[in-house]
This record gives C-alpha cells, structure tokens and sequence, in this order.
C-alpha cells in the first residue's frame, strides 16, 4: 500500500479561507493569505462554492443577505473546546476571549478567525 502524505500538525488548520462580512463589504483572505476585499454578492457567490472560516454564520449570512451556506463557524469550535466560557460572537469577542490581538479593520477580524481557529486546535491537541 502507498504512503500517503505526511500527517498534518494537529494545532494546524486545513487550508481553507476566511472570511468576514461587514457593514461595508466583505473580506476575503485565501488560504494562501492573499486578501481581497469584495462586495456582498460576490462574497456570497464565492462562499456558496468554497466553505471558509467565519464568525457567527447567521450573521454573517444575513450580512451577505444571503441563506447560510457550508461553512466552519469558529464560534462552534469555540463552544466545543471551552464548552463553560463565554465569548462574545464577534471577530473582537474571540480574540478577548483568547487573549489575541485586538484586531482593527475588516482584514485583521478575518485574519483573526484564522488565529482563532489555530490557537483551538492547539488547544484540543494538548
């Protein structure tokens, strides 16, 4: 039987997108970290082809104003990993939650569902 690929580090997500929808547009960063800044619409038509990371998907499906679509919701990782701890659901509430950064903008809420979604999975792999 052929070996497969190296086994990825548990504290390291699978390479998938993030993305954060404001009151203003959208944020995109690829799994490669290119990040993008679009426009409702079109985040929502990429969305519905690719699950990315996301923070509170009601929300940010009725952001896009769209129905809710796959995706990896943070705050669901968040409740299973601190079942008893609170967080505000927001890019902000995580990161306090956490003991991240303070993100400041539109890229850095996206960046920190990434970091988010990092230091969880360190967490659940300890």
């Amino acid at each position: 039987m052929p070996a497969g690929p190296p086994p990825r580090a548990p504290a390291e997500p699978p390479p998938l997108p993030a993305l954060h929808a404001g009151a203003r547009g959208a944020v995109w960063i690829s799994p490669d970290g290119e990040v993008e800044e679009l426009s409702a619409a079109r985040a929502a038509e990429r969305a519905r082809t690719t699950p990315p990371i996301v923070c509170h998907l009601p929300l940010q499906a009725a952001r896009l104003d769209c129905p809710p679509f796959r995706a990896f919701d943070v705050l669901e990782l968040f409740a299973f990993v601190r079942p008893a701890a609170f967080c505000l659901p927001t890019p902000s509430g995580l990161a306090a939650a956490l003991g991240l950064d303070e993100p400041d903008g539109p890229a850095a809420e996206a960046r920190t569902l990434l970091g988010g979604a990092r230091a969880l999975l360190g967490e659940l792999a300890a």
